[in-house]
């Protein structure tokens, strides 16, 4: 069986969107990565309460806790982070 041109066109149409929401996905998770290295890095260990809190956190409150992260001395900084940008 032939497809048809436009057939053809919305297949590769589909293919590009999920292409690009995947390419999207892997950033933000890379960003989340990031930030739990670092965070772990200056304040020690990240309890899994708070590892699954910041894994729900959008991309701009993601974006905002990495710059905010250089700036905490304590895990009671990030707690409170937390609490105040949910």
């Amino acid at each position: 069986m032939r497809l048809s041109a436009l057939y053809i066109e919305k297949i590769q149409e589909a293919q590009q969107v999920g292409e690009a929401r995947g390419r999207q996905e892997g950033r933000i998770e890379g960003e989340r990565e990031l930030v739990m290295l670092l965070l772990t890095e200056n304040l020690g260990d990240v309890s899994t309460e708070l590892s699954q809190e910041i894994a729900g956190l959008s991309v701009d409150k993601l974006q905002e806790l990495a710059k905010a992260l250089l700036r905490f001395g304590s895990m009671v900084d990030l707690t409170e982070w937390l609490a105040n940008h949910r």
